[in-house]
């Protein structure tokens, strides 16, 4: 099984995992204390992220994944990525969706890199949670996806020239 070596290889890696329906190699990608916003709503755990992400394997999807930014400070990484996703459901009826995700990944203590928090589509995405900043608290340290957002927006501004 492949583990991720930079933040960046995570990108790569799910959309091998998910071609290819292994199911194992894509629980693999996420911390075990992850969260996910899936289509049926919040996982949170390693439980709950294999059951929701069964229900995309079983779709026999294809899955095409640009990775357009990568924010990394010490052990955290931001990502974004552009996507579009083809499946097929269990009668037959496509499955097409498209977006831009959002994830923070976290190197683990072997070095290799894993999602901490994975949001398909971005800050846009109800989060099925009461506070419109999702938080996702580890030990001592908080992620924030509001502060990432910002982060963002600035970096883009950045980007742009328009850093005055």
């Amino acid at each position: 099984m492949n583990s991720a070596e930079a933040p960046e290889d995570l990108h790569k890696l799910f959309v091998q995992a998910l071609n290819s329906g292994d199911l194992d190699a894509l629980v693999a990608l996420y911390a075990w204390d992850g969260f996910l916003m899936a289509r049926g709503g919040p996982a949170r755990g390693i439980s709950a992220i294999r059951k929701a992400l069964a229900q995309y394997v079983a779709m026999k999807p294809t899955i095409q994944l640009t990775t357009q930014r990568v924010v990394q400070v010490e052990d955290t990484a931001l990502l974004v990525a552009d996507w579009r996703f083809h499946g097929t459901t269990t009668d037959g009826g496509d499955v097409l969706a498209s977006g831009t995700s959002i994830e923070v990944a976290r190197r683990q203590p072997d070095g290799s890199w894993r999602y901490l928090i994975d949001l398909p589509y971005g800050l846009g995405q109800r989060l099925g949670v009461r506070s419109s900043a999702f938080s996702c608290s580890t030990g001592h340290v908080e992620y924030r996806v509001a502060f990432f957002g910002i982060l963002f927006q600035r970096l883009d501004s950045f980007d742009r020239g328009q850093n005055q």
